[in-house]
């Protein structure tokens, strides 16, 4: 349980100070203590509180005509996502997710915002829901996948910060309700571990708050990257 609070507190300050990496980590990590099952349903109560948290800050920024578009397939993705779950060896998952973490340590981190214009139209934004429900339910954190859709340039950042986290509460919602559903996870088990998670969460958002102004980033993001390295390589092994 130590390790678990721990994990939540680093990932969320993590994220606080960078806005990148902290959920995948928290991810990352879980599924290595829990069953994947556990560790998606844990992980998704986790983001869900934490991007509710967020919405207090940023709820007038929220593009809803968006998040509707990328909610549309939202629940299918979710549940073929589901079914992979259950079907693929959790082993090869475990793989999928380490070779994903050494991609966004190569290719994603400390890069910046992509000039690259991603397809935002309806049917990009319809298409995205339905690819990251699915890689939600196996990878858990999609915020490095969404981004690129969701961002425009030149515009306020409040509105990108407020529209992910509302399309992200969305998707964990859906994770949830589909989880308890089909019984693949008794949430009682998590009566200990889950409320102190969410304090873990409130207690790393301010910490990294008051941290903010000291960050060098640079060498910041070499720790994180090392980090995600090490877990990476111990889901291949584990």
């Amino acid at each position: 349980m130590i390790t678990t609070l721990i994990t939540v507190f680093v990932g969320t300050f993590v994220s606080t100070m960078t806005g990148l990496a902290g959920g995948i980590l928290i991810f990352a990590v879980l599924s290595l203590l829990y069953p994947l099952h556990e560790a998606v349903a844990l992980h998704a109560a986790i983001q869900l509180f934490s991007n509710i948290c967020r919405l207090g800050f940023f709820y007038s920024y929220i593009k809803w005509e968006t998040v509707g578009y990328y909610s549309m397939l939202l629940i299918p993705g979710c549940l073929l996502g589901a079914v992979c779950l259950d079907v693929f060896d959790e082993r090869l998952l475990k793989l999928f997710l380490s070779l994903f973490l050494i991609y966004l340590v190569i290719f994603k981190l400390g890069k910046g915002n992509s000039t690259k214009e991603e397809k935002k139209g309806s049917k990009g934004l319809i298409a995205l829901g339905f690819a990251s429900g699915w890689l939600g339910m196996l990878i858990g954190a999609t915020g490095p996948f969404i981004s690129p859709f969701l961002i425009k340039k030149g515009e306020d950042k409040s509105y990108f910060i407020g529209t992910k986290a509302m399309c992200q509460a969305v998707m964990q919602a859906v994770k949830l309700c589909i989880l308890s559903s089909i019984g693949n996870v008794t949430f009682a088990s998590f009566s200990g571990v889950l409320p102190a998670s969410l304090g873990c969460v409130i207690l790393g958002t301010l910490v990294g708050k008051k941290c903010l102004p000291f960050l060098n980033e640079k060498y910041f993001l070499i720790i994180v990257k090392g980090i995600l390295l090490c877990v990476a390589i111990r889901l291949m092994v584990s």
